[in-house]
């Protein structure tokens, strides 16, 4: 929960944070005596009993309905309305695949989404496939459309519209917190309390939800689950039959999904497996919601006015995407060789089951340099040429092959490896009582070697690619590059 908290006033809007405490002061100061006139605003279909009034049909679940359920899988929760259908695909709900009378159902394209009655798609009219969907954790009430009574909710209503109606600011202070714990390292936790005082309210809620997955990655282990937090904060103005309503949301998750199947053999040993290589992926997003509604009555009829924005990022990592190519007409890729076991290649399913797998291990013994990568620059304060070292890295052969190329195994960001090479020490040749450590070593540049690459230069270039096949040559331009970065000091004094 401290984790949640601190990272939404890291990360939320000056903007968010001015208007609650503006807000708040309001709340506050307003005389608790000035009653007002609530505003629905939020609803569509408002109550069980205006269903009858729709063009067409109409669904309302309650909150009641939400708390007998005990669940916070959208899917589950649709499963009893008429008409729905779903398609799962994380076994949480996370990503729904909804489809309304048969439409289709990929990513809930032909479904409009919505969050009292604010569009929730991060692109509605252009590409309405939600990859974000509301917490339904902390949803109140959910009321779902069918036919002509949607048409007027959004861009994509061709099966029908959903609404998911948010917890609602209570007519009294009071507030609520739950907490569950559950298999697979499932936690969920939510909270939230709101305040009414005369014209004014305010909410705020806390969802976070986590769980490590019930999936099991064969041979490497790891989560297969997700950790999503979510932040509400609400607050409105009455005044008569006048209202102003202000609702931010902030979202995080990141979820350990995978894109990649199973075999048709790998499935009926262990449907709960996935392969070593999906370790790689993992889903990053966060989002920002802001909406302001007003809602009227008048004499004659009611105005009800949104303006809303939404600032969605995703980061997606596949490894079902990596190394897509084709040999031979046949993918390269991890579901070309799950499509050649379901073919009936032994080999394809060999591979996939890691029989056919050699997992050698590299050793000292097998390095045979290091490579370091650095910058040089001029330190106007102290009026030297400086070094700092920026990344280093192991190089040997490829695996099984005594002969070959040099390759490097894996750069590190030098800063993080520099307490181990500190505690490391090397054998002093000028001072055997005195040794010193593989940082003062590197740092001090106390060792021999060769520029083999400059950076920045004719769009970056090895020795090598323009002195090609003459090891002297290529020496002797390396010591020539050394001299024009040494002679930069002096020139800076001489010019």
């Amino acid at each position: 929960m401290n984790k949640l908290i601190n990272k939404f006033f890291d990360d939320i809007s000056p903007l968010f944070i001015i208007g609650f405490l503006v807000i708040s002061s309001f709340v506050v100061n307003i005389n608790a005596a000035d009653e007002g006139t609530e505003v629905e605003s939020v609803t569509i279909i408002g109550t069980k009993d205006d269903v009858k009034d729709l063009p067409g049909t109409g669904t309302v679940i309650t909150n009641a309905d939400l708390q007998k359920a005990m669940d916070t899988d959208i899917h589950k929760i649709l499963s009893a309305v008429p008409g729905v259908y779903f398609r799962t695909e994380d076994g949480y709900g996370l990503r729904p695949n909804i489809s309304i009378r048969g439409t289709s159902i990929d990513r809930s394209a032909k479904v409009t989404l919505m969050e009292d009655g604010i569009l929730i798609a991060p692109a509605p009219y252009t590409s309405s496939s939600a990859y974000y969907f509301p917490t339904t954790g902390r949803i109140n009430s959910v009321e779902v459309l069918k036919g002509p009574s949607s048409i007027s909710q959004g861009p994509s209503t061709i099966g029908g519209a959903i609404n998911l109606i948010s917890t609602p600011i209570p007519e009294v202070n009071s507030g609520r917190f739950v907490q569950e714990i559950g298999e697979n390292g499932m936690m969920r936790t939510h909270a939230y309390y709101g305040m009414n005082s005369g014209n004014l309210g305010a909410l705020i809620e806390v969802h976070e939800h986590q769980t490590d997955g019930f999936d099991s990655i064969a041979n490497v282990g790891g989560d297969t689950g997700f950790d999503k937090s979510d932040v509400m904060l609400k607050a409105r103005y009455e005044a008569g039959n006048h209202s102003v309503t202000l609702k931010m949301v902030e979202v995080d998750e990141s979820s350990d999904q995978s894109y990649v199947g199973l075999s048709q053999q790998s499935f009926m040993a262990n449907p709960r497996k996935r392969y070593g290589m999906t370790q790689y992926d993992v889903m990053n997003n966060d989002g920002d919601q802001m909406s302001l509604t007003y809602a009227g009555s008048f004499n004659n009829f009611d105005v009800v006015a949104s303006t809303w924005s939404n600032d969605y990022h995703r980061d997606w990592f596949k490894v079902d995407k990596a190394n897509n190519s084709k040999t031979g007409g046949v993918s390269n890729s991890i579901n070309g060789v799950i499509e050649a076991a379901n073919s009936g290649n032994a080999i394809a399913q060999g591979i996939l089951d890691d029989q056919f797998v050699d997992q050698p291990k590299i050793t000292a013994a097998e390095i045979e340099e290091y490579w370091i990568k650095g910058t040089w620059y001029f330190n106007k304060r102290l009026g030297e040429l400086k070094y700092r070292l920026l990344a280093i890295t192991p190089v040997a052969k490829e695996v099984g092959q005594d002969d070959g190329e040099l390759i490097p195994l894996c750069w590190i960001w030098y800063p993080d490896a520099r307490k181990v090479l500190n505690d490391a020490k090397v054998f002093n040749t000028r001072n055997s009582s005195k040794p010193i450590s593989y940082d003062n070593m590197l740092n001090s540049r106390r060792f021999s070697a060769m520029i083999y690459k400059e950076e920045n230069v004719y769009e970056d270039r090895e020795v090598k690619n323009y002195i090609k096949e003459d090891a002297l040559k290529q020496l002797l331009e390396s010591e020539r590059i050394k001299n024009v970065i040494l002679d930069y000091e002096l020139d800076m004094w001489n010019n």
